[in-house]
């Protein structure tokens, strides 16, 4: 058996003789070199791994468990803390197991979370028959590798009873990672605590030397990324960016995969939500090729992804390549691992259905998203409200618009924020189909006289606006509206609000073409996408194109001035009677009839 095992040692190594080596993996210090410095070629040998463990066992059985103890720690000291974890394991030293099970829970964010898992089976296995605060909370970091994260709640809540009984050494560091699994559970199924439970992650760290918790820089990655999303679905966009970034590049420098892309998912998302659609594009779908790669489309870190490049097809009119995305992300959002992301794909969904104006899809869709929200309990303030206003538009598009009224009045009554804009918006849809194009336009005023930091609904507002005013006979202001929406529209190709506005702009699209020769091309995917197949060009409006002379142009720059006519007249060395002519001449080619009306159609024709 000797002359065996060192003929396969000489064999295996190729460099040294077998004898030397035996005697050295036999021995004590040896058995560090057999699972460190000789690891090149003793990983890829299981015979020969086998053998070792055998004549260990036979020769020097009392040495095992020191030896495999030995190899942990040193392969904790290299960086290989899952293998450090199963030489512990083997060891059966469950203190040394939690000092390392601690410092590798940040593991779970990157790609080696499976061999993790794999690693505290049999620890976790114990925590039924035999628990302990070792064997819980490895059973919580198994839980949550498997999705299940309401065992791993209970597991944590129950390992919390335990803690006195572990080291004092580890005890801090192991509520830290109890306090981890409870800021997981609450982004998965209460969302409205999401940033106190993250916020009590950051207090336990601040609390903790660094040099007593190795991974502590990891877990600071990990709640400050949680306290973001938290406060995105919170509307609190500024200090959610300020966080996401720190996030960003805290997980990029430790090399956290998971988290970096769920930071960079969702600041795609804010982009997307401020109307920057370009840039959400590209940081969501560089986000959703990493994680493609890395076979992580399932994780909760890619739904904002999912959400992100869905909304951005719906915004431009794409509601196939929406549907596809939304899709993606109710597929994956089924284990409930992220309430707010599932909601707001449920919500997506519905905004889809209702673009496409299909019936059977929006009262299912809309029934999805009651059923949710029901089952969801609190929610942030702005996230309810998205889930109202959707309701509330599938409600419209069903011919209910006084139920419309009832879901979103309330919100719309507040001030300031997204979910307001967006609450207003809907509400003057709704006011407009009940036939009130006075109290829609007052409605959105507001948003269509402030500059406001959502595109999204600027355009809607301005486009909404551009309606009621032209049901009120105010043709030059609804031309003026229009014109500010396509000009705020086209460089992100923002097309939705044009075409939920349907046939009822398509008039006044038309005439700003024909007054302002400008955004052909814009104007006319706008146009085939409400009238597929067919651009309509009526003939333009009553002199709106004919020429001022140079005198009747040089009067109309005096108009929006308080001067009289006489005044102008002194001022141009011109008659009384001659002033008073231009003037009937301007307002006859601008088909108005008096000054004020005159000088809003100069401008929405650029003529002055």
């Amino acid at each position: 058996m000797r002359r065996l095992t060192v003929d396969l040692a000489t064999e295996l190594s190729g460099r040294v003789d077998g004898e030397v080596i035996l005697e050295k993996l036999i021995g004590a210090n040896a058995f560090v070199v057999a699972f460190g410095e000789q690891r090149d070629w003793y990983g890829y040998h299981p015979l020969f791994r086998e053998m070792l463990a055998h004549r260990l066992a036979v020769e020097q059985p009392a040495a095992v468990p020191g030896l495999n103890l030995r190899a942990a720690r040193w392969f904790a000291a290299h960086g290989q803390l899952v293998e450090g974890i199963r030489h512990a394991i083997a060891a059966w030293d469950l203190d040394e197991v939690g000092r390392l099970m601690i410092a590798a829970t940040p593991l779970m964010l990157t790609s080696d979370r499976p061999a993790l898992v794999a690693a505290l089976e049999p620890v976790a296995a114990r925590a039924v028959q035999r628990p302990g605060w070792c064997q819980l909370v490895a059973a919580a970091i198994c839980h949550f590798g498997r999705g299940d994260h309401e065992s791993m709640r209970l597991d944590a809540d129950e390992a919390g009873q335990f803690l006195t009984a572990a080291p004092a050494d580890v005890r801090e560091g192991a509520e830290i990672v109890l306090a981890t699994g409870r800021m997981v559970y609450a982004r998965s199924h209460h969302t409205a605590t999401q940033v106190r439970a993250a916020a009590h992650v950051l207090q336990l760290l601040d609390r903790v030397p660094r040099s007593s918790l190795s991974s502590g820089r990891h877990f600071r990655a990990i709640a400050t990324n949680n306290l973001a999303v938290g406060q995105v679905w919170a509307g609190d966009f500024a200090a959610a960016e300020t966080s996401l970034l720190a996030a960003q590049a805290q997980s990029r420098e430790l090399g956290m995969g998971l988290a970096e892309l769920n930071a960079r998912a969702h600041l795609a998302l804010l982009d997307l939500l401020h109307g920057r659609l370009r840039s959400a594009r590209q940081l969501a779908s560089d986000a959703q090729q990493s994680l493609d790669r890395h076979g992580w489309g399932s994780e909760m870190q890619a739904l904002p992804g999912y959400l992100t490049l869905g909304l951005i097809h719906l915004a431009q009119n794409q509601p196939d390549l929406a549907g596809n995305q939304i899709g993606r992300g109710l597929a994956a959002s089924s284990r409930g691992i992220d309430q707010a992301g599932r909601l707001a794909l449920g919500i997506a969904a519905v905004n889809v259905a209702v673009l496409r104006g299909d019936p059977d899809a929006q009262r299912a869709a809309a029934a999805q998203l009651r059923v949710e929200r029901a089952t969801a309990g609190d929610l942030p303030p702005m996230l309810a409200d998205w889930c109202a206003a959707a309701e509330a538009d599938a409600q419209i598009q069903a011919g209910s618009p006084a139920a419309a009224v009832q879901l979103v009045g309330p919100i719309a009554a507040e001030r300031g924020g997204l979910s307001v804009a967006r609450a207003s918006v809907v509400l003057a849809r709704a006011r407009l189909a009940l036939g009130e194009p006075g109290p829609a336009l007052q409605l959105l005023e507001p948003l269509w006289q402030s500059a406001l930091d959502y595109l999204v609904e600027a355009v809607d507002a301005r486009v909404l606006a551009a309606v009621a005013l032209g049901r009120l006979h105010r043709s030059t202001a609804a031309l003026e509206a229009i014109a500010e929406a396509i000009e705020l529209a086209e460089p992100e190709t923002l097309i939705a609000p044009f075409v939920r506005a349907g046939s009822a702009v398509t008039e006044v699209i038309v005439q700003y073409r024909h007054v302002t020769g400008r955004q052909h091309d814009f104007t006319d995917v706008i146009l085939r996408a409400i009238t597929p197949h067919q651009v309509p060009e009526p003939a333009p409006p009553r002199n709106a194109v004919e020429q001022l002379t140079d005198r009747e142009t040089l009067v109309l720059r005096y108009l929006p001035t308080l001067l009289k006519a006489s005044e102008i007249s002194a001022d141009l060395y011109l008659s009384v009677n001659t002033v008073k002519t231009h003037v009937r001449a301007i307002y006859r080619k601008l088909d108005v009839t008096n000054r004020r009306d005159a000088v809003d159609r100069a401008r929405a024709l650029n003529l002055i």
